[in-house]
């Protein structure tokens, strides 16, 4: 597996699986197309035999430490630990990255438990269906050479 920017190319197949993968709080092709070009976005795809398989959207702040998250998706025919894990990994753009995920996607909770991500708050109501979320955090390993600072506290929305 090949992890890459997004293509605009890439487009239908991220629509389809972002459809497929999530039951609700889907992101419109008009948010995955303006989140590829985006100066605060970055998109990655996750690439096999030439064909995308999976993306990553991270959001950036600018003057930010903190990254976060917005959504992962992996196809179907392609999920597996081993491939998200590769996206995720793919996804250190920031001292720290912080995501929220539903309380009953107990698959990603294991990811992102195994990925070495922290549950730092709980939200009730956060989905449209009213199910909760449980937000994650992880500070990532300083680059070499680069400053020692302390990462930012989390901010809670809800």
């Amino acid at each position: 597996m090949q992890i890459r920017r997004t293509q605009a190319a890439d487009l239908d197949v991220l629509v389809a699986i972002e459809n497929t993968v999530f039951p609700s709080d889907r992101m419109s092709r008009r948010s995955l197309q303006r989140s590829i070009s985006s100066p605060t976005m970055t998109m990655l795809t996750a690439v096999s035999e030439g064909t995308p398989v999976g993306y990553a959207l991270v959001h950036r702040r600018r003057g930010s430490k903190i990254a976060h998250l917005a959504s992962i998706a992996v196809g179907r025919d392609t999920a597996s630990g081993a491939n998200s894990c590769g996206v995720l990994r793919q996804t250190r753009l920031a001292t720290c990255v912080r995501l929220e995920v539903r309380s009953d996607n107990s698959v990603a909770r294991h990811l992102y438990g195994f990925a070495g991500y922290q549950i730092t708050a709980t939200l009730d109501d956060y989905y449209e269906d009213g199910t909760s979320a449980v937000r994650y955090e992880k500070v990532l390993a300083r680059r070499s050479g680069a400053r020692a600072s302390k990462p930012e506290r989390p901010h809670l929305t809800r």
